[in-house]
């Protein structure tokens, strides 16, 4: 019997796929991924141009796509520029769970993902 990989499978390929063509990365390191039958999740450490770096963790579920990341941009010495979470501890932000950490403040954030993530990087790089 021919086995076809999942959907959560093809869907962290995708981010390794999309991570490895972007012209600011210069490599990546898949940390942790586990994919259950119907959940995932994946961490991946990033090395960046100009001796950036990004710490990037996604889980995944069939049922809702993708509920929970954190995406954290850090300098050469993982002091963090910014970060951008889905991580319901600031109920008084109004995009909420969804906001961004930049230096001590914290503001509004549409719901990230990948696509929206390296289409503003550039503006932190």
């Amino acid at each position: 019997m021919k086995r076809y990989p999942s959907t959560i499978k093809i869907y962290f390929n995708w981010i390794k796929d999309i991570l490895n063509s972007d012209p600011l990365v210069e490599n990546i390191d898949v940390i942790r991924e586990r994919i259950g039958n119907v959940e995932g999740f994946i961490q991946i450490k990033i090395n960046l141009i100009h001796s950036k770096k990004l710490a990037l963790f996604e889980y995944y579920s069939l049922a809702k796509g993708l509920t929970t990341y954190r995406y954290q941009l850090m300098d050469e010495k993982n002091n963090l520029i910014i970060r951008w979470d889905s991580a319901p501890h600031h109920p008084e932000i109004s995009t909420s769970p969804y906001h961004l950490h930049q230096g001590d403040k914290i503001d509004d954030s549409e719901k990230m993902n990948i696509q929206k993530l390296l289409a503003v990087l550039s503006n932190f790089i």
